[in-house]
C-alpha cells in the first residue's frame, strides 16, 4: 500500500468516525482537549500500520487503539497527581484539594521555568536543538531521529547530552 493510499484511507476514517471517536474519548478522559489529542495519536498509530486497509475492522482497531492510549493518559495523570502530592508533602505544603490542580503561583512559576528552558534551547546550535526537540517534544527514539536527520545514533546521543548539559547550566544560573 502506498503512502498516498494510506493517507486517503485514514482521511476517510477521520471523516466518518472522528466525531464519535472524540465523543467516546471525552467520556473516558473527561477532557475534550485530551480526547482530541488522544484521537490524533490513534490516527498516527494507524498510519504507522503497514496496511491499514487490510484490517478486518479498521474502525474497531482505531477505537481500541484510542481506548488503550486513553488508559495510558489516565495512568499518566494519576502518576502526575501522586507526584505533585508527594512533592508538596516533602516541601511541607498542603496539597491542593481535589485532583492536585496547580495553584496560580505554581502555574506562574512553571510558565517562568518553561520560558527559561525554551530560551536555553534556542541558544543551542540548530542541529542540536532539532535533535533535542524531536526527542523530548515529539518523543522520537534515537534511532528514529538518526534516520530522519541522517545522523548516527551516537551523534544523536551526543547532541542530547550537549542539550541537557546546556539547559542544566542555564537553569542553575
Amino acid at each position: 500500500m502506498s503512502k498516498q493510499q494510506k493517507q486517503v484511507f485514514i482521511d476517510h476514517l477521520m471523516r466518518e468516525h472522528n466525531d464519535s471517536l472524540v465523543s467516546f474519548l471525552t467520556v473516558k478522559l473527561r477532557n475534550p482537549q485530551d480526547a482530541a489529542d488522544v484521537a490524533q495519536e490513534a490516527y498516527v498509530k494507524l498510519l504507522s500500520h503497514d496496511d491499514p486497509q487490510s484490517l478486518e475492522n479498521a474502525r474497531a482497531y482505531l477505537f481500541q487503539t484510542a481506548a488503550n492510549l486513553a488508559i495510558d493518559r489516565l495512568r499518566q495523570r494519576t502518576r502526575h497527581t501522586a507526584y505533585v502530592r508527594t512533592q508538596s508533602a516533602l516541601a511541607g505544603q498542603t496539597p491542593a484539594p481535589g485532583d492536585g490542580a496547580p495553584t496560580p503561583e505554581r502555574t506562574a512559576a512553571a510558565k517562568q521555568d518553561l520560558a527559561r528552558v525554551m530560551a536555553a534551547i534556542r541558544e543551542l546550535p540548530p542541529k542540536c536543538q532539532r535533535v533535542f526537540l524531536l526527542h523530548r517534544g515529539r518523543h522520537l527514539t534515537y534511532d528514529q531521529i538518526a534516520r530522519d536527520m541522517k545522523l548516527s545514533v551516537s551523534m544523536v546521543e551526543k547532541y542530547i547530552i550537549e542539550a541537557l548539559r546546556h539547559c542544566r547550566k542555564r537553569l542553575s544560573q
